[in-house]
């Protein structure tokens, strides 16, 4: 389409997680194209994915139901290792550059093999003060808990994974929602999310580790 992808969404640094064939961690999908355009908006949206919303603002702004206006994300690899141990993906994006304050998302992969457990890093490099907000779909057959005030039991059939976070902000809140889920087009369901919030002063850091019970 000469450069222009045909569904536009906000979806940089987005990701899914499954073990042993049983999806956690999901895309929210699409559900529907101009039957709803509140809908369609919102399963587009920075906060419907696995990713960082900045002060509110989309990673790209939207021009109608399936473009965007510009997309100044630009994200690259930085770097991409695999060896018997580990998998490290490091990668960032520019679509918050455009903000008054500037702000560059660095997300970093490390999946530790020996022990089954991948750690998300987020470095949000900057010098103002920001909202910053995170959140994490699951699909609709996993059941989520708060064990800490930084650590969650994700539980799905007789497999149970430990969510924790570690970060360097001040104060956060983290709270676990209802969300929308789309498997497919036309088919909608509820499912859960956690969302964490804070206004901090970048740069800041999130650690997340998801492990194996």
């Amino acid at each position: 389409m000469n450069g222009w992808g045909g569904h536009g969404h906000n979806d940089v640094f987005n990701f899914e997680f499954a073990y042993k064939g049983l999806r956690f961690i999901v895309d929210s999908g699409t559900y529907c194209y101009t039957s709803n355009p509140e809908l369609r908006q919102k399963f587009r949206s920075t906060s419907s994915h696995n990713t960082i919303i900045i002060d509110d603002t989309e990673q790209a702004e939207f021009l109608n139901l399936f473009r965007i206006k510009e997309d100044l994300t630009n994200p690259k690899v930085q770097k991409w290792a695999s060896n018997t141990e580990r998998d490290i993906l490091i990668a960032e994006h520019y679509g918050y550059t455009r903000l008054k304050h500037s702000v560059v998302h660095r997300r970093k992969f490390e999946f530790d093999k020996k022990t089954n457990s991948l750690t998300i890093l987020d470095s949000l490099d900057g010098q103002s003060e920001h909202k910053v907000e995170l959140f994490y779909h699951f699909h609709p057959d996993v059941d989520v808990s708060q064990i800490s005030s930084v650590e969650y039991k994700l539980l799905q059939s007789d497999t149970i994974l430990n969510l924790e976070f570690r970060t360097n902000l001040k104060k956060n809140d983290i709270r676990i929602e209802k969300s929308l889920y789309s498997k497919s087009y036309g088919v909608i369901e509820e499912n859960e999310r956690i969302h964490l919030t804070a206004v901090a002063k970048l740069p800041v850091e999130i650690a997340t580790k998801i492990r194996v019970v």
